[in-house]
């Protein structure tokens, strides 16, 4: 990524946490950072960018759209601010999303990893297993996985 001399990058991270053990609400921050902050300047300058809270996981679209649009704008036409009675502009990028396996799921539009057609890299449905102790366990085979990822076939 080529970064002007005052463009910066950020980090996304958001996840779900539940409220209480025994309760099913949850929140779903969406955190950001600047990345090119050393790591005790980042930690403690993070951004809370929105919030999702209820009993449900968010409705990804509607959660996400608003900071997607203002990452666009950001990347395309930058931030304005004030150095010495000099105006500069910064042009802000967002080249990672962190999450955990659940929350990468859900910020895709695909199914978990332990569901049909859960696998991110493969066209496969699966298969489903019933293991001992009545677990279940979905199975992709190797063999029949194909050697570029599904992203391929949906970005054109």
């Amino acid at each position: 990524m080529n970064l002007g001399k005052y463009d910066f990058s950020c980090s996304i991270n958001t996840d779900g946490v539940s409220i209480f053990k025994s309760s099913k609400l949850s929140i779903w921050p969406i955190l950001l950072s600047v990345n090119e902050l050393s790591y005790s300047t980042r930690r403690r300058f993070t951004v809370l960018g929105g919030l999702w809270f209820g009993a449900t996981k968010p409705t990804f679209d509607a959660f996400l759209g608003p900071l997607v649009s203002q990452c666009n704008n950001l990347s395309a036409t930058g931030l304005e601010w004030k150095a010495n009675k000099k105006t500069m502009n910064s042009k802000v990028f967002f080249p990672i999303v962190a999450a955990d396996s659940v929350a990468r799921c859900c910020l895709q539009g695909i199914k978990q990893f332990n569901g049909e057609y859960g696998c991110p890299w493969c066209i496969i449905k699966g298969e489903n297993l019933t293991m001992e102790g009545n677990s279940r366990k979905w199975i992709y085979h190797p063999k029949l996985q194909r050697e570029e990822p599904i992203h391929s076939l949906l970005v054109t």
